[in-house]
């Protein structure tokens, strides 16, 4: 577990958590590879360019249609939120919906 600054924590799943967690209601190409609060980052293995755009946080209380694409592998996914300490850098240019 990476353990966030304010609390909580990310969660890198292991093969049987992969397991354990897949929701029958996501796409089938859609696996989960951890989790924050409930939130879940799904690896879609049918994305067609595997360099860039196959990674997606979806918010506990969404459908997976609400899904955030996130247009980075994984590896610089990893690093960056290490180097932001845990915070979700991802959705910093996201506007606030209220």
């Amino acid at each position: 577990m990476f353990k966030s600054k304010y609390g909580g924590g990310y969660n890198l799943f292991t093969l049987d958590e992969i397991i354990r967690w897949r929701n029958s209601d996501a796409p089938a190409n859609w696996y989960p590879i951890a989790s924050h609060l409930g939130d879940l980052l799904f690896v879609d293995f049918q994305e067609k360019d595997n360099s860039d755009g196959y990674l997606y946080w979806m918010i506990s209380s969404s459908k997976f249609e609400w899904a955030d694409k996130i247009r980075l592998n994984f590896e610089t996914w990893l690093d960056r939120l290490i180097v932001a300490q845990g915070v979700k850098y991802w959705e910093w240019n996201r506007p606030t919906i209220l």
